[in-house]
């Protein structure tokens, strides 16, 4: 028995078959049809799906045979993959020199002949192959060839749908583990949380934003921003918000004037919000943090309107520390110190 050889791109072939995620999973409806077919075309009572992995040969569909895989010095397919653009075709391996002592010819499954297809992908790695098998000597037909060829080809390109199939689902997966764990921070954040496409259409809200406007969370989703929006500010609202997705970057909304939101109830309350693009699935989106000041402000106001009453003022008026330092005398005070 001659053994097979070692392909000379052998680690960047291994690495290839790595990333297709096939060896040792279950059987799949649409390779075992390949193998049945293959069997039926050929006329022969066995037919294999094989992956040369470093040491083994491993049945991804097998079809009159119940061992999933042998050794790799073993292995038929150890030798066709080392022609890649070739099926090699054993007619009777009791006589070939390569296999007649070969134990899977002297014994079971009593392989006498043998015809392997290599599954080759896009980088031209023969990564197994799709083999037909015989306990008789036999050959095949020109016609015959060329079918297991087309359909090594089918192989080759079930296997590459099945890989893309595994990292779309895997994208699909992340993705939903961000969105909901972008969820799970949206609904704990301190603040009132709203985000939006860039259309305006609100997508995601969380609980303070419902306490905020008086808005059932239903209510919300899939509604226009502008109904958060006092009237009066309605009709600029989308023309700035055009604005605002032109150049997206984290900023304060508002700096240097005052904003309104509207309530549910047509009241309305001062806000300060800050805005955060969001790029998700191709989509623009932007997640803006929404703060009730009504408090704030109030504070702001009667402090405003201390400071007026303490500059005109005809009374003096200081305003001293515990100390007894002066921090503030007003015009009239400072008047009458000189």
């Amino acid at each position: 028995m001659i053994q097979p050889s070692i392909p000379t791109n052998e680690s960047e072939r291994i690495q290839d078959l790595r990333e297709y995620e096939i060896l040792d999973t279950l059987p799949e409806q649409a390779f075992d049809d390949l193998t049945k077919i293959a069997a039926s075309i050929c006329g022969v009572p066995i037919s294999l799906i094989s992956l040369v992995d470093t040491d083994r040969q491993w049945f991804k569909s097998r079809y009159g045979i119940d061992a999933t895989e042998t050794p790799r010095d073993l292995a038929f397919c150890a030798h066709a993959i080392n022609a890649p653009d070739e099926v090699l075709i054993v007619p009777d391996a009791t006589k070939d020199e390569r296999f007649f002592d070969n134990p899977l010819a002297a014994s079971e499954p009593n392989v006498k002949f043998y015809a392997g297809a290599p599954l080759v992908n896009s980088k031209g790695h023969a990564l197994g192959t799709l083999c037909v098998i015989d306990h008789h000597s036999n050959e095949l037909t020109d016609d015959q060839e060329e079918a297991l060829k087309a359909l090594a080809r089918q192989v080759v390109s079930q296997m590459e749908y099945r890989k893309e199939l595994l990292k779309r689902n895997r994208k699909i997966q992340y993705i939903s583990k961000s969105s909901d764990l972008m969820e799970m921070m949206i609904e704990a954040a301190p603040t009132g949380m709203l985000m939006a496409d860039e259309n305006g259409v609100i997508v995601q809200a969380n609980a303070l934003v419902d306490e905020l406007f008086g808005y059932d969370r239903k209510e919300l989703i899939g509604s226009k921003l502008e109904m958060l929006i006092p009237e009066r500010s309605r009709i600029k609202h989308p023309k700035r918000r055009d604005s605002y997705f032109e150049h997206p970057s984290k900023r304060a909304m508002g700096t240097g004037r005052e904003l309104f939101a509207r309530r549910k109830d047509g009241s309305e309350f001062p806000v300060e919000i800050g805005l955060n693009p969001i790029q998700s699935k191709g989509e623009r989106f932007v997640l803006s943090s929404i703060v009730d000041i009504t408090e704030r402000s109030k504070a702001r106001k009667e402090l405003r309107q201390f400071a007026k009453f303490f500059q005109m003022s005809l009374n003096m008026v200081c305003v001293a520390n515990v100390n007894g330092y002066f921090k503030q005398i007003n015009p009239a005070f400072s008047k009458v110190l000189g």
